[in-house]
């Protein structure tokens, strides 16, 4: 089974604890602002440098370059200007296929 798997990454205002993340699993990271979220984020992605390890797999990302690890790694910031209740409202334009895709229904 395919799995994310954080060990002791550490950098300026970041330390985490190890986690193993399931292929398929929802996760939310949540803190006060300034507790490091995005921080960690980006570092699990590799925008950082931070010591430790991030496996995707049963591949580290020590043993890949930036780009080829970020081709399978995305960080996608939060978009602050989302208001409405529905995710169709802010995808008005979107097709249905592309919001199945991402595993939203139709309503």
């Amino acid at each position: 089974m395919s799995s994310l798997r954080i060990e002791q990454l550490q950098r300026a205002g970041v330390r985490a604890a190890d986690v193993t993340i399931a292929a398929g699993s929802c996760v939310a990271v949540h803190g006060a602002s300034g507790s490091g979220k995005t921080l960690l984020l980006r570092a699990i992605a590799d925008l950082d440098e931070a010591d430790g390890e991030v496996w995707l797999d049963q591949k580290a990302r020590s043993s890949m370059s930036g780009p080829q690890w970020r081709r399978q790694v995305s960080y996608v910031a939060a978009e602050s200007h989302w208001w409405h209740s529905r995710v169709r409202e802010h995808a008005a334009q979107w097709r249905s296929s592309d919001l199945q895709a991402l595993g939203f229904g139709p309503e």
